[in-house]
């Protein structure tokens, strides 16, 4: 049996793929840091959950509600930090785009504080969430 913070990592991609916000609420906290990596308007450091989120509905808004988590392949967490490996995609203007992404996730209190993503392939990942 895995370690207790690798549901809570499973939860965050429910209530992300589902867009339940009282679940990501519950299992992060008020001061949620989300490090995203590019060049684009997506990119950056994000702080504060309402921040976070209005991040994930830019994200939504530039690919037309079609970014999705395809499958998440592994995920490992011990007290402090966990990491999630998983599959990615996005139809910009007619074209799927598909990414492999790592993110790393830092736990305070029992939620999650602090989320990192690396991500496989970055032109392709930019070329995804750029403004048009």
């Amino acid at each position: 049996m895995g370690h207790p913070n690798e549901e809570i990592v499973r939860n965050f991609f429910k209530a992300f793929s589902t867009g339940d916000m009282d679940l990501l609420r519950s299992i992060t906290t008020d001061d949620l840091t989300m490090v995203e990596p590019g060049t684009t308007h997506a990119a950056g450091v994000f702080a504060g959950f309402d921040t976070v989120l209005a991040m994930f509905a830019e994200l939504g808004r530039v690919t037309e509600g079609t970014l999705k988590v395809e499958a998440v392949e592994h995920i490992l967490a011990n007290d402090e930090v966990g990491i999630a490996v998983f599959r990615c995609s996005a139809i910009r203007h007619g074209e799927l785009i598909q990414n492999h992404v790592n993110e790393l996730y830092t736990f305070r209190d029992g939620k999650i504080a602090e989320i990192r993503a690396f991500v496989f392939d970055m032109p392709e990942w930019d070329r995804a969430y750029r403004k048009d």
